[in-house]
């Protein structure tokens, strides 16, 4: 079985890796041709009513991260993935579990 894990790619390439993760309630991850800004909220094909709630989210100081996703397509489509995770906590493990209803 090969593995891949991202901090050995961050040590081979020589890059402090420490602090560098978040920990958030939800992710919120959206589908989004490039090219994207350094905000998220102001990218190019983001539709207004998205980053409407990526603001108001923001304000309301909630634990939820939005984060852009690509399948490495650089047009533009009309339907886009919503995948939500939410944090779960067990006796056992914590992880997230995906919330997507469709």
């Amino acid at each position: 079985m090969n593995t891949f894990f991202c901090a050995d790619a961050c040590r081979q390439a020589n890059e402090d890796i420490i602090g560098s993760g978040t920990n958030y309630s939800v992710y919120v991850l959206i589908e989004c041709p490039y090219p994207w800004e350094y905000n998220a909220s102001e990218s190019r094909y983001l539709p207004e009513n998205l980053e409407i709630l990526m603001r108001e989210v923001s304000k309301s100081k909630l634990s939820v991260r939005f984060l852009l996703i690509t399948q490495n397509q650089n047009q533009r489509q009309n339907n886009r993935k919503i995948l939500i995770y939410e944090k779960e906590q067990s006796s056992f493990i914590n992880g997230y579990k995906n919330m997507n209803l469709m």
